[in-house]
């Protein structure tokens, strides 16, 4: 038994010298660098999958070997490599613990596939932008435009235009050769000046609008006045005011306070109401007006203590 045991071992350490010697004589064939795998963050399972469930390495894979014997395995404090990252090939000890699983090269040491699961990755989260809201669109007027015999309307000219709801907008209109510019009508009651050929129109509504226009030469004088409690606002009294033949003037009369219109007085024969504190003047003349104006009636309460 004793010898039999004794030739066991013999036999053994045979096949270990052979094996070494083996190595010893592909290790210059295999001095090709391989790249990639000088990274010591890396366990041999990360960089070829040359350890099988046990953590036994495939000394059949020459790759493997070329790792090895290049020394781009880290020592990691594993006694069977030496600090050049070198596999000590003189020591059977060594040989026989790397190549039957007792002492695996990967990172962490131990047995059993070592290196554990591999990290994954954290998923970037996507951003969603935030959406730019739309603006408020403006509501949108139209002003419709045309003109009498004798002229035309040049801003914005003749039709019908759409304008931001609330916006100020010129107008303004010409005269033909031989006509003269009377006045605007229409829905006129945000027109700056209803007797200028060239004004302004707040376009706050759907609105329509004409020129008028006259070929008389003719210009007649207007001259406003008012008596004691109020005045006349248009046109004013700076007057006397110049305006063509058959042209339409407004005028208004505006009390003071506690006091109320009364009537209009004068050259009133043309004049469409002459009890209302505004309205209008067809001039067919030289006239000359004047708005009167009365004290409200005040009432007075008394009171007795007996």
């Amino acid at each position: 038994m004793f010898h039999q045991s004794r030739g066991a071992s013999h036999f053994l350490l045979s096949l270990l010298g052979i094996l070494s010697a083996f190595i010893l004589l592909i290790a210059p064939m295999l001095s090709i660098p391989v790249r990639g795998y000088a990274d010591d963050t890396k366990s041999i399972e990360d960089m070829v999958g040359d350890i099988n469930g046990d953590g036994v390495i495939n000394i059949l894979d020459l790759t493997l070997l070329k790792l090895i014997l290049n020394g781009t395995l880290s020592p990691n404090g594993n006694s069977d490599v030496d600090s050049n990252g070198k596999l000590n090939l003189l020591d059977p000890a060594a040989l026989i613990r790397i190549i039957f699983g007792n002492n695996p090269l990967p990172h962490g040491g131990g047995g059993g596939g070592g290196g554990g699961p591999a990290p994954t990755s954290t998923p970037t989260a996507t951003i969603t932008p935030t959406p730019t809201p739309s603006p408020t669109p403006v509501p949108i007027c139209n002003l419709t435009t045309t003109s009498g015999t004798g002229g035309h309307v040049t801003t914005p000219g003749e039709g019908t235009y759409g304008f931001n709801c609330g916006s100020i907008q010129n107008i303004v209109a010409s005269a033909s050769k031989g006509y003269f510019f009377i006045n605007w009508t229409g829905d006129t009651a945000t027109i700056a000046d209803v007797n200028s050929a060239s004004t302004t129109i707040i376009v706050d509504g759907n609105y329509s609008i004409q020129s008028k226009f006259t070929n008389s030469s003719t210009n007649y004088t207007l001259t406003p006045t008012s008596g004691a409690g109020g005045d006349v606002t248009p046109p004013g009294e700076a007057g006397p005011y110049t305006y063509s033949d058959g042209q339409v003037v407004n005028i208004v009369a505006t009390p003071d306070v506690c006091y109320h219109f009364v009537n209009w007085t004068g050259d009133t024969g043309t004049i469409a109401n002459v009890n209302a504190a505004s309205t209008t003047i067809t001039m067919n003349g030289n006239y000359s007006i004047t708005a009167n104006f009365a004290i409200d009636p005040q009432s007075l309460t008394t009171t007795s203590s007996s």
